[in-house]
């Protein structure tokens, strides 16, 4: 389905090849996104991050911010959307949005240089961007968001369409899948799939701008019902990302039966 062609297709960029040697075991990946829309810190900003991004989007949280991006805060406020001094964004810390009863937690652009009197909880790279709080604010929010996979019209003589969404415009996508199994299995390229070998996979996609990827193709009329698969989006992004960071991004695991 999804013309699926051979894992070993010379043509493809990314081809899976399997190993039994130990790889970086990954998860599902996210990336980080403002929202369109500034709001302000008393309005429910753990729904309306949802709202926007779906389902399994987050507050952004300084600890993995901190943990994930040392050394290269510059890169990645340029990335995420805040490329001058005092562009700033609300956030949470240790899973908590408040810093006191009042006060929200949020992360500002300071390269280097904090302006007087800004009360800094913590900082990264030598106050490349800090995190402050502080009420009466209406700001964009740094969210954490899943790159989804989902599936419908699953059904024999149906025209099935998987939809990838999250995704970063202008990348380009591959659909993988299984009819064995969740996997794990290890790759080369430093990450693990949920996947079980033998590992199909769907020509290169792009991401449009919108961050999605859809993909069309009837499903055989004959194949039994309760036939189970097991699928993986995998994104590559086309840009060498910050050190630390990965090449290739991963959807959630999702596991499907014809019905």
């Amino acid at each position: 389905m999804f013309r699926l062609e051979s894992p070993l297709c010379a043509a493809s960029l990314l081809v899976f090849v399997l190993l039994t040697s130990s790889a970086v075991s990954q998860s599902q990946s996210y990336r980080y996104a403002l929202t369109e829309n500034a709001y302000t810190e008393t309005d429910n900003l753990d729904a309306l991050v949802i709202a926007e991004f779906g389902a399994g989007a987050v507050l952004a949280d300084w600890d993995d911010i901190v943990a994930n991006f040392t050394g290269t805060a510059a890169q990645f406020c340029d990335a995420i959307g805040l490329p001058n001094y005092q562009d700033s964004a609300m956030c949470m810390r240790t899973g908590s949005r408040w810093w006191s009863s009042t006060r929200h937690y949020f992360l500002e652009r300071h390269d280097g240089t904090p302006p007087p009197g800004f009360l800094a909880h913590d900082n990264l790279d030598n106050f490349i961007v800090s995190l402050g709080s502080w009420y009466g604010m209406s700001k964009k929010v740094l969210a954490k968001v899943p790159i989804q996979i989902s599936v419908a019209n699953l059904s024999p003589g149906l025209l099935a369409t998987a939809k990838i969404s999250h995704a970063a415009p202008g990348e380009f996508m591959i659909l993988a899948y299984s009819l064995v199994g969740p996997g794990p299995t290890s790759t080369p390229f430093g990450f693990t799939l949920a996947l079980s070998p033998p590992i199909l996979r769907a020509p290169l996609a792009l991401v449009n701008t919108f961050g999605e990827v859809t993909l069309n193709q009837p499903v055989p009329p004959r194949v039994p019902l309760g036939t189970p698969i097991w699928m993986q989006a995998v994104e590559i992004l086309s840009a060498p990302p910050p050190p630390g960071t990965p090449r290739f991004r991963l959807s959630n695991g999702l596991a499907a039966t014809i019905q």
